[in-house]
């Protein structure tokens, strides 16, 4: 006890100046800042077990940094590093965020996979949709929580559950929630005129397909933005005729019917392209004009196209 009384004593001063070093470098501030990302080659797909083989399409993603000092002081010395502000946040809600968008990634896989596997006509089959929640609203009175999968229960069947309920009235629902099923209690509230749970999700499939097929998605990946480019992936290797000698990178949503959907973060997302010498960047028409004037703002030299749906992309890429 001597001793660390002593060594406090002696070196109180450098102490209090690592602390007040470490407060200022690793203390979130309440922003964040966009710089230019880049673009991951699609190389985690397994199908009948086996790793694919893919030097064509890769991923567009924009590069997200928690705001604490250094990176704020980088951001405003550097062109193309932007800072926007956020509430203030607890840590666990970051993480929340984190949690939902990698369930919007599951779930856009489960898409991209159902759409590249029926355009080239071969065997896929839904022999499960369950409902996996994302939002718990504020006013619920039920027991679920994010990331809870629905049990055997569609939209459809739980719409059909709900309307013969009333505000008030209770219902028990089993969930698998880390791999233990949970019976929930939930009391029904009244959304719009309407008996409802309070709950917002997104259809998770289990699906059987020939070839079989298995996605493990990096650990920082996450969002709905990358289907589009997967489902090419997914395609180019149910195929005969392959994509060969180009190098594509793009971003974009997709519907279960095979529609692009518009993406965020553009900017970066180009530039993170540019840098990395792509043939093309595919995007949704919708987002078609933003892209294109980004380009000319910019000075870049990367080929752009827009694609309505995904038969589009195909046709052009295969015909």
């Amino acid at each position: 006890m001597i001793r660390i009384n002593t060594f406090l004593k002696n070196n109180y001063k450098k102490i209090l100046l690592y602390l007040l070093i470490y407060l200022l470098f690793m203390t979130p501030m309440p922003y964040y800042v966009d710089t230019p990302g880049g673009a991951e080659l699609i190389d985690d797909i397994k199908m009948n077990e086996e790793k694919i083989n893919n030097e064509v399409f890769h991923k567009s993603y924009v590069s997200v940094h928690r705001g604490r000092i250094p990176i704020l002081l980088l951001a405003l010395l550097l062109d193309n590093w932007d800072i926007y502000p956020v509430s203030i946040l607890p840590e666990e809600d970051y993480e929340l965020s984190s949690k939902v968008n990698r369930l919007y990634l599951k779930h856009a896989n489960q898409i991209a996979t159902i759409v590249a596997y029926e355009q080239a006509n071969m065997p896929i089959e839904i022999v499960k949709e369950e409902i996996i929640v994302t939002n718990v609203i504020e006013e619920s009175k039920n027991e679920m929580k994010i990331g809870d999968i629905l049990i055997a229960l569609s939209f459809d069947q739980l719409t059909k559950k709900l309307d013969v309920k009333k505000p008030g009235d209770h219902i028990s629902i089993d969930v698998k929630r880390n791999g233990q099923v949970v019976t929930t209690n939930n009391e029904i509230i009244n959304i719009d005129g309407k008996p409802r749970l309070g709950i917002m999700g997104l259809e998770h499939y289990t699906i059987e397909s020939d070839p079989t097929i298995t996605i493990t998605p990096r650990p920082r990946s996450e969002g709905p933005s990358g289907a589009f480019m997967l489902a090419l992936t997914i395609y180019d290797q149910l195929v005969d005729e392959k994509i060969k000698s180009l190098k594509i990178t793009g971003s974009g949503t997709l519907t279960e019917d095979g529609q692009i959907g518009s993406v965020s973060g553009l900017k970066y997302k180009l530039l993170g392209a540019e840098k990395e010498n792509f043939d093309y960047f595919f995007i949704g028409q919708d987002n078609i004009e933003e892209v294109l004037t980004i380009k000319k703002q910019m000075e870049l030299d990367i080929n752009i196209k827009g694609f309505s749906n995904f038969e589009e992309a195909i046709t052009f890429l295969y015909d």
